[in-house]
């Protein structure tokens, strides 16, 4: 029973589905890697750390659907602020892509660069505890037809690689879970 108990706790920590409180129960190995996750304290930092990660992009992706270059600028170097804390190896491939949109006003740059960042910023919330539901969406026609994906705190589609121009042009192709039942820490971007 206890095998039992130890393969389903490690399974469900793999699949970033559990809480704090049944990793602790699941896990019987201390000596077990997965063990880590187990910490209540480390848990809260890793939500804490992700949540400014997530607020700076989702910032970020704000700016973008106004098309105002210079607020993706600040909004791009808030990311960059919140990455400082963060330890996972993605973070040099999102660093890369918020740099060079903080180093310009061009919002085309910025876009094109928006699509990778997203795409390392969906494999860093994907794989960690968060407070709230974000969906990951996605435009067939941005990117001059190769299509785009973006991050949202909110299932309506408000697309930031057209502005005005197709606002609402989009899916929702993947929900990340949220770590529990209140969603009332999400914001509103």
């Amino acid at each position: 029973m206890k095998n039992i108990k130890s393969v389903l706790g490690i399974a469900i920590v793999v699949a970033g589905l559990c809480s704090v409180a049944s990793c602790t129960s699941k896990i019987q190995n201390p000596n077990d890697a997965v063990s880590q996750m187990s910490d209540s304290t480390s848990m809260e930092v890793e939500v804490n750390q992700s949540t400014g990660v997530i607020n700076a992009y989702l910032g970020l992706k704000y700016a973008l659907t106004e098309s105002d270059g210079h607020s993706a600028n600040v909004a791009a170097n808030d990311l960059l602020n919140a990455l400082q804390e963060h330890n996972d190896s993605i973070v040099g491939l999102i660093r890369f892509d918020a740099e060079h949109i903080a180093s310009t006003m061009d919002i085309a740059h910025q876009r094109d660069h928006f699509n990778s960042l997203s795409n390392n910023i969906y494999e860093l919330v994907h794989n960690t505890m968060i407070d709230y539901i974000l969906y990951r969406q996605f435009c067939p026609m941005a990117l001059n037809g190769k299509g785009a994906y973006w991050i949202s705190a909110e299932e309506e589609i408000v697309n930031p690689y057209f502005g005005e121009k197709m606002l609402h042009c989009g899916r929702v192709i993947d929900t990340i879970p949220i770590r529990n039942k209140d969603n009332s820490n999400a914001p509103k971007y």
